[in-house]
């Protein structure tokens, strides 16, 4: 199950996102391990690449993960936009870890029943008896017949 960091309805046309309005999340000062924190973001896995180009949502001005910025990254617990580490630095969002929301429900995994598994001696047998009903010969391209 992956956390969601970073998604605010600035981000988006529609409200409502997960982590509630950036705005809200600004800080004056920034948290003393911020530059960790930033460069374990920058430092995730692309999960999903998109190919855009977009601006700050506070200022208007381009920043260094302007390109791609609504790509996902990971690490495999948490799921972040690129540009999530700009505005951590930039306008020192706080993070949430705590407050961050889970992707999926656990209620909503599905776990399939046992079901019984066959034996590969039944299999054998089966295949077996297939080729044995099988014509022999090439089934390729047929041949002439011989001359006698």
């Amino acid at each position: 199950m992956l956390g969601l960091l970073g998604f605010y309805d600035e981000l988006d046309h529609r409200t409502g996102r997960p982590n509630g309005s950036m705005r809200d999340a600004v800080q004056p000062v920034s948290e003393p391990d911020e530059a960790e924190l930033v460069a374990y973001l920058d430092a995730g896995h692309v999960l999903i690449d998109v190919m855009e180009a977009g601006r700050d949502v506070i200022t208007g001005s381009s920043h260094r993960h302007s390109s791609g910025c609504s790509s996902l990254v990971t690490d495999g617990t948490w799921l972040w936009r690129r540009d999530f580490p700009h505005y951590v630095e930039t306008h020192h969002v706080s993070v949430g870890w705590a407050s961050a929301v889970p992707w999926r429900s656990t209620a909503t995994t599905l776990v399939p029943e046992p079901r019984a598994v066959t034996r590969k001696t039944p299999f054998d047998a089966a295949t077996l008896a297939q080729e044995r009903n099988r014509p022999h010969g090439s089934w390729g391209r047929p041949r002439k017949p011989r001359k006698t």
